[in-house]
């Protein structure tokens, strides 16, 4: 039986996961907004925003960066070589690690609670402050949550099974938006007001959230058992198999340690700026950028990583050459698209959320700015998966470390040169602008640096034949996005449903548009790209 092509392997994979992310990352975007209409962006929403930040950054820095790129090679090498056991031996074991750790780590932060709130400006005032801790310490429940999550979704990955993981987020949105939804009855109107919303209002909101990381973990156990794929608790790790693990994991977690580290100095600084509001308004606003970033870019990057790995380690470069340039060709195209959409969009999304109690002032820049950042983010995540694929590992970590290095830096500075008195007078377009703007300047830093490291270890056909194309797609689809923040409406002259309308027709005019001159630039790469199986089966 003949081989599928990987370029077919990774169409295919891709084409599953942007189904399945369209439908997660609309139920993604009706959960913000509903967020935004049942809690807001001031009172109980700060303190929300503040405490659901840092069970994520301490999962991110402990295990998730480091198991979110080692997973993937490290289980794809057993599984080229036929050892399925030694496949099951591993995965236990990580999982057993990483549960138990994390579970430890969450016992701890719910005891530090009380003095990890008092270092985040704003909800450390009075009357914010016994709330935020309330929320961190049912927040602290979700770590081991989030490890199941990560390890299974790795195995399920290296299996080249993407459905169920690219599906569980949905279950776990439809979780939250009920959450939302029973808390807005239960508060009745009184979001803003910490001091008279009720508390069993409050417990719904915490523990419902709660919920809903569980829902994202634990239904993988249906398609892991599916699969075939035997667990049971273990502690050891083969020596081959711990090297592999801190080789990968060293690269993870230098870029995702800088990452974390960019997202909490961004919650500080618009914190400080002691503008109402700010930072539920800002992660709104990257609530958007990513549904663009999840339905189009992930998908891609995500399916050709586990193809690439495949590709290496089987010795075949031509095709790893081959596969990864079409990929990035995808990716960068791709990107475009998804960011002169964003800032074409960006009034009429601000319109859009118009029914946020607070208000969400500013959101329209944001949203633009970052949309530029999609570009460069995209580029970023899709060269460290390739160079994580073809064993640069120390490359990946310091490329992917270097843009969220830049990025954290320039937002304070933003902080600095915007200072109090700026932000007031600016009001938070201003503080959101600055703070954008930074962190797309960064991701800026990042592709660079990560496209010299391919460039240097992996030879120029990685980047052959891309950058006219992409200068064609910036040509026609950035003279649409011009047109339209000359010539469209504001946020203010829209309401909720027409800004809904407004948005959809930018995506559906520059999408159009894109297709159009993709399909005339990279015609053969899509031919390729959508070759279908002769016959036989992709397998170990």
């Amino acid at each position: 039986m003949r081989k599928r092509p990987l370029v077919a392997s990774i169409a295919g994979g891709a084409l599953t996961m942007t189904l399945a992310t369209l439908v997660v990352r609309i139920l993604g975007l009706i959960r913000w907004g509903t967020q935004a209409g049942q809690v807001g962006s001031v009172g109980v929403a700060e303190a929300y925003a503040a405490a659901n930040l840092v069970p994520n950054v301490l999962f991110e820095v402990v295990a998730g960066g480091a198991l979110a790129g080692a997973l993937v090679p490290l289980l794809t090498a057993h599984i080229v070589a036929g050892a399925m056991r030694k496949f099951d031996a591993t995965i236990s074991a990580i999982l057993t690690w990483t549960v138990c750790l994390l579970a430890a780590l969450g016992v701890l932060l719910a005891v530090g609670a009380p003095w990890i709130v008092q270092l985040i400006p704003r909800v450390s005032d009075p009357d914010l402050y016994a709330l935020t801790v309330l929320f961190l310490r049912v927040f602290s429940v979700q770590l081991p949550l989030y490890g199941v999550s990560i390890v299974l979704t790795g195995a399920l990955q290296a299996k080249k099974l993407f459905a169920w993981p690219a599906m569980a987020p949905g279950l776990s949105s439809l979780v939250v938006i009920a959450t939302y939804v029973l808390f807005g009855h239960m508060a009745g109107g009184t979001q803003g007001n910490v001091g008279v919303v009720p508390h069993a209002a409050v417990q719904v909101l915490a523990w419902g959230t709660t919920a809903g990381v569980a829902a994202l973990s634990l239904p993988l156990l249906i398609p892991v058992r599916a699969a075939g794929i035997s667990l049971r608790p273990r502690w050891r790790l083969s020596a081959t198999d711990r090297r592999r693990l801190a080789k990968f994991a060293a690269a993870g977690l230098a870029g995702l340690l800088f990452q974390q580290c960019a997202v909490v100095v961004t919650m500080v600084v618009l914190n400080a700026a002691g503008i109402a509001g700010a930072y539920p308004t800002w992660q709104y606003a990257q609530a958007v950028i990513m549904v663009v970033y999840g339905v189009l870019i992930v998908p891609v990057a995500t399916a050709a990583f586990p193809a690439l790995s495949r590709s290496w380690a089987g010795k075949d470069r031509d095709e790893f050459a081959l596969a990864g340039a079409a990929g990035l060709r995808m990716i960068a195209a791709i990107a475009v698209v998804g960011a002169t959409t964003m800032v074409a969009a960006a009034e009429p999304v601000q319109a859009f959320f118009g029914f946020t109690r607070g208000g969400v002032a500013g959101m329209s820049q944001a949203v633009a700015w970052s949309g530029i950042s999609l570009v460069p983010l995209a580029l970023n995540f899709y060269l460290g998966r390739v160079l994580l694929a073809a064993h640069r590992t120390r490359a990946s970590g310091i490329g992917t470390a270097s843009g969220w290095a830049a990025a954290g830096c320039l937002v304070v500075v933003a902080g600095v040169v915007g200072g109090a008195e700026g932000a007031s007078a600016g009001g938070a377009a201003d503080v959101l602008t600055r703070v954008a703007m930074a962190t797309a300047a960064g991701q800026v830093v990042g592709a660079i640096v990560l496209g010299g490291m391919v460039r240097r270890l992996l030879g120029s056909p990685m980047f052959a034949g891309s950058w006219r194309g992409i200068l064609t797609v910036v040509a026609v689809t950035g003279t649409l996005a011009a047109l339209a923040r000359l010539c469209g409406p504001s946020a203010a002259s829209l309401s909720i449903t027409s800004g809904l309308m407004w948005s959809a027709l930018y995506a559906s005019v520059i999408g159009v548009a894109a297709a159009a001159v993709i399909a005339l630039w990279c015609r053969d790469d899509v031919k390729v790209l959508l070759r279908s199986e002769p016959e036989g089966h992709d397998g170990p």
